[in-house]
């Protein structure tokens, strides 16, 4: 099951940067990269190099976990499905690791470290070599990320009344869209009210990641259109581009990602009524719906839960919302055009 886990979480990565940065599918191209962009009329060329690039980045980050996991303590097996459920954002498969002593407060750490790994994108794990550690600097999505579990953390510690370092680990764990429990505290939908979780995993992490959501590099690119809306409040003939990444941008831009965003909510609200009609309450379809195009695990647990005669048409629901969220719902598109497969 761990292994499953690491080739799904490797070959969403590779979809992202072998196909969809090719088509160009999210408009302002929040899956190219520098360094693993391909042309569109070359499409396949170079999936066997970029296959094992991002895969040699997942398995080297989630040897070196597994190793300093059992150093602490936890048997082979187990730190080596925990390591590769944190570098592919999955979720934990055995539960409770048991560290104890030292080790409890190191073990949830490591494990942190490769989530935020995995949350963010490949592309500068794979450039790191070439340009050493000061690659990061220019990933603003990785510093959005980190910006918003630290406001996490210390709401989690503000709704508890105490404050704890598990919370910065528990809160990078749902926004990288695992869930995982990672520390024996209480973890983010222990102590966040429903939709508040459910609008974390909405969101997920970075684009070019093995995390689900609607990418951060969106939610950029449509805050970035409203604050120049509101300029033009002020002054309607001012001159204010949209930049993204650096660089203007047309309004077919935001159009993209505008087109995504109503796709990616409808096919959330299609899975939320689906559930519904399996017998499925309302708060749990909704965390369902949410769980599975976000590939976020413990949302869909209310919805597994519900006793009904209909539960497994509930699974076969989850299952399409699961795919969906993975392939990022309008990849498969192309898949259905005949001039897609003609050129």
């Amino acid at each position: 099951r761990a292994m499953l886990q690491f080739v799904g979480g490797s070959a969403g990565a590779v979809i992202a940067v072998v196909v969809l940065a090719s088509l160009n599918l999210a408009g302002p191209g929040v899956h190219r990269s520098h360094l693993l962009t391909v042309p569109k009329d070359d499409l396949f060329s170079r999936l066997g190099r970029v296959s094992a690039l991002v895969a040699s980045v997942y398995a080297s980050v989630s040897l070196v976990a597994a190793i300093l996991l059992a150093g602490l303590g936890a048997s082979p097996l187990v730190a080596i499905e925990t390591a590769i459920a944190a570098a592919t954002t999955s979720a934990h498969l055995s539960g409770a690791i048991g560290f104890s002593g030292a080790a409890s407060a190191i073990g949830p750490l490591i494990i942190g470290f490769v989530l935020l790994i995995g949350a963010t994108n490949v592309a500068y794990h794979a450039d790191i070599v070439r340009s050493g550690p000061r690659v990061y600097m220019r990933d603003t999505e990785g510093a959005a990320l980190l910006l918003g579990v630290a406001l996490l953390a210390g709401g989690l510690s503000v709704l508890s009344g105490a404050f704890d370092i598990g919370f910065f680990v528990e809160a990078l764990s749902f926004m990288s869209t695992s869930g995982m429990p990672v520390t024996n505290g209480d973890g983010v939908m222990d102590v966040l009210p429903q939709p508040a979780p459910e609008l974390l995993a909405f969101v997920g992490g970075s684009a070019l990641s093995t995390a689900g959501g609607l990418k951060i590099a969106r939610v950029f690119v449509l805050m970035s259109r409203a604050q120049i809306e509101f300029r033009r409040l002020a002054f309607a003939n001012a001159l204010a581009p949209l930049t993204y990444r650096g660089r203007a941008r047309d309004d077919g831009v935001v159009m993209g990602v505008w087109v995504y965003l109503m796709a990616y909510i409808g096919a959330t609200v299609a899975l939320m009524l689906a559930l519904t009609l399996t017998g499925v309450p309302f708060d749990a379809a909704m965390r369902g719906s949410v769980g599975a195009i976000s590939n976020t695990g413990p949302l869909i647990d209310p919805a597994l839960a519900t006793d009904t005669i209909a539960t497994r048409w509930t699974q076969v629901v989850l299952s399409i919302g699961f795919v969906l969220g993975r392939v990022e719902v309008l990849a498969l598109m192309p898949l259905f055009a005949v001039d897609f497969w003609r050129r």
